[in-house]
């Protein structure tokens, strides 16, 4: 999952988690990883040998992960995998993610609006909770670049949220404790028309893909937060700095903010089951999961 490069700011509050893949991967839990076997397991026909797979902003590798443990020895062993993202620091824990578990990956740091690979390369291709963050200018190009290095025939697997349970709560912090960056953007913005089905179906059609070759469908899951206030600690640390950075306010208001966060969150009685402990619960995410054939 290809992600805005983590920019240094001027003013980091001193509560700011460092960002990392690790501290992402602690908000999304195994979402990602759901959705992919989800999708290797009850949406694509059967893999077949020595096929050609690109994990298209690979983030650390969830997609990839579940290539290896679903399918069979005699299978993945055949296959040729080049995992790409924007960001260096997914880049850099995928190949050591690979590496651990000698998994025969080609990690390359790429864009997804900038492909190199030659024209008809891939035979499969996953573009996992990536289009969402890219600049809406420039996603048109990451769609055409998608069907050109697919293979005539092969499969393009796009996936993009269609409800996670902290885009309300996010904004309503930011709005609660700003009161002079109110009108500045929250960094990354990934709710409003970005859940939209239209969006990833618009986003097959830029590339080339036909109508009558693209499916799309909702799939529920529900990730265990066992803390949530901590598990709000991070969300902020990670998505909570607007377009420009961090400001001192922001430190200053800190606690507010996630509190605000954790409010809301606990407001939906169907998208939070608290757990018995009353510390943590389950969170409801659901995604658009899109198939298109070249």
């Amino acid at each position: 999952m290809a992600r805005n490069p983590w920019p240094e700011t001027p003013f980091i509050p001193k509560q700011a988690q460092p960002k990392s893949a690790e501290l992402f991967e602690s908000i999304i839990g195994n979402t990602s990883e759901v959705v992919a076997q989800h999708i290797l397991t009850s949406q694509l026909p059967p893999i077949q040998p020595n096929s050609v797979i690109h994990d298209n902003g690979c983030g650390t590798l969830q997609v990839t992960s579940q290539l290896f443990t679903s399918l069979s020895p005699s299978i993945s062993s055949t296959l040729t995998i080049h995992a790409t993202d924007s960001n260096t620091h997914q880049i850099t824990a995928s190949s050591t993610k690979a590496h651990t578990h000698n998994w025969p990956i080609q990690t390359t740091p790429m864009k997804a609006q900038d492909l190199t690979f030659p024209s008809s390369t891939f035979d499969l291709s996953f573009t996992n909770f990536v289009i969402m963050g890219l600049d809406p200018a420039t996603r048109p190009l990451a769609a055409q670049h998608l069907y050109r290095t697919l293979k005539p025939g092969g499969t393009a697997v796009v996936v993009t949220w269609a409800f996670m349970p902290h885009d309300i709560p996010l904004k309503k912090a930011h709005f609660a404790t700003r009161s002079k960056d109110q009108g500045k953007k929250l960094r990354i913005q990934w709710g409003d028309e970005l859940l939209l089905e239209s969006m990833l179906r618009d986003f097959y059609k830029e590339g080339g893909f036909e109508e009558g070759k693209i499916e799309i469908n909702p799939f529920e899951l529900w990730h265990e937060v066992k803390d949530l206030r901590a598990w709000a600690e991070g969300l902020w640390s990670f998505l909570g700095d607007t377009e420009t950075g961090w400001s001192e306010e922001d430190e200053e208001r800190w606690e507010e903010a996630v509190e605000v966060v954790i409010r809301e969150v606990e407001k939906g009685e169907d998208v939070y089951v608290r757990n018995e402990d009353g510390k943590g619960g389950r969170l409801k995410f659901v995604a658009w999961v899109g198939l298109a054939t070249k």
